[in-house]
């Protein structure tokens, strides 16, 4: 017997099973990087000239800008894992979740960005962290069962 111990097929803390956590981390990781390139690129936007004003420069900005077209590549990558992760999951159960994207954009806006993160904005960004654990912990509670199909039924039984 392996002393290393095989993950179970359903990862109890969140209720969510393995491939359904991949997606979802895939999704965030995605979804966060895509907003970083984002943001380093809208400057781009700011030196179109009219602005709002003018859609038809802002779309040819944005086409031709490579962090701009790479951000919005990197973030409907992320919207692609995140289908497949509602392919799987109840949307009540999952959709928690994504507010760990706060957390998580957390270093990248203050390494990459030079963002300030001053003490309240750490505190929120921990809250919201202890809410999603309190969301996970009600999940597990719930036991939600294993729908035909592999899914996982976040309400009660009828």
């Amino acid at each position: 017997m392996s002393a290393r111990r095989a993950l179970p097929r359903r990862l109890a803390p969140v209720g969510l099973d393995r491939p359904a956590v991949a997606y979802l981390i895939l999704s965030m990781v995605l979804g966060v990087g895509g907003q970083v390139l984002l943001k380093l690129a809208a400057a781009d936007l700011r030196a179109v000239e009219g602005g709002l004003a003018s859609p038809l420069r802002l779309v040819g900005t944005i086409v031709t800008s490579p962090g701009l077209m790479g951000g919005l590549a990197l973030y409907a990558s992320g919207t692609f894992f995140w289908l497949l992760a509602l392919s799987r999951v109840d949307l009540g159960l999952l959709y928690p979740y994504t507010a760990l994207n706060f957390v998580l954009v957390l270093a990248p806006a203050a390494l990459v960005l030079r963002e300030r993160i001053g003490p309240a904005r750490l505190a929120g960004v921990l809250l919201i962290a202890l809410g999603v654990g309190l969301h996970a912990l009600s999940a597990r509670r719930g036991a939600a069962p294993e729908r035909p199909g592999g899914r996982v039924e976040s309400g009660r039984a009828a």
